[in-house]
C-alpha cells in the first residue's frame, strides 16, 4: 500500500505526507540503499503534492547529489537544504551525517533501479548543450536556480529518454 493512499486530503495530512516521504527517501540513502530510495522517490514524486513540495524538491536534490558519484558534492547538497532540518528529530540527524558508505556504490545501485543510464551521468560531463556539468538533470529538469524550471517523475523519465536517445 501507498503512503499516498494513507494520508487523507487534508493540509496536516499532506505536510506530513511529504516529510514521511523525504524521512523514508533520507533513512533508506542512510542505510546505503540507493534502490530502494529510488523506488521510494518514484512513488512520492508521483504524488502531486509531493512533487510540486520543498521536500520534493530536497529529495530531488539528493538525488541529484548521489548521482554525481562525489562525496562532497553530497554535503555540499546536504548543507544547503534547510528542508532536512525541519523532518523528525533523528531522522534530520540521519540527513546531516549522509553519505554514509561508498557514494558511488549507493549511485550504482540507483542506476540500476532506474533501469541503467542514471548513475555517474553526471561526473561524465553535465548538462545539455556542452555545459559543463552541475547538481541538475541532463535535460534541465532540475535547476537549483541556475536553469530552466523542471520537476516531476514524468520529467525525470524524459529526460532519461533523451539521454539514452544521445548514447
Amino acid at each position: 500500500m501507498s503512503m499516498a493512499s494513507l494520508c487523507g486530503s487534508g493540509g496536516t495530512a499532506r505536510t506530513s505526507q511529504c516529510m514521511a516521504y523525504l524521512g523514508a527517501i533520507v533513512t533508506l540513502l542512510f542505510a546505503c540503499d540507493g534502490e530502494g530510495a529510488w523506488r521510494c522517490y518514484q512513488e512520492a514524486m508521483a504524488v502531486s503534492v509531493f512533487a510540486c513540495s520543498e521536500e520534493g524538491t530536497a529529495a530531488q536534490m539528493l538525488m541529484d547529489a548521489y548521482r554525481s558519484e562525489d562525496d562532497q558534492v553530497v554535503r555540499k547538497a546536504v548543507a544547503s537544504c534547510q528542508t532536512l532540518k525541519f523532518l523528525d528529530n533523528k531522522v534530520a540527524r540521519l540527513a546531516m551525517r549522509l553519505p554514509q558508505g561508498t557514494t558511488k556504490q549507493v549511485a550504482a545501485s540507483l542506476g540500476e533501479a532506474a533501469g541503467g543510464g542514471y548513475a555517474g551521468t553526471l561526473a561524465g560531463g553535465g548538462g545539455k548543450g556542452g555545459d559543463p556539468g552541475g547538481p541538475y538533470f541532463k535535460g534541465n529538469v532540475l535547476d537549483y536556480g541556475t536553469k530552466g524550471g523542471g520537476g516531476g517523475a514524468a520529467d525525470t523519465r524524459a529526460a532519461q529518454e533523451e539521454e539514452e536517445e544521445l548514447l
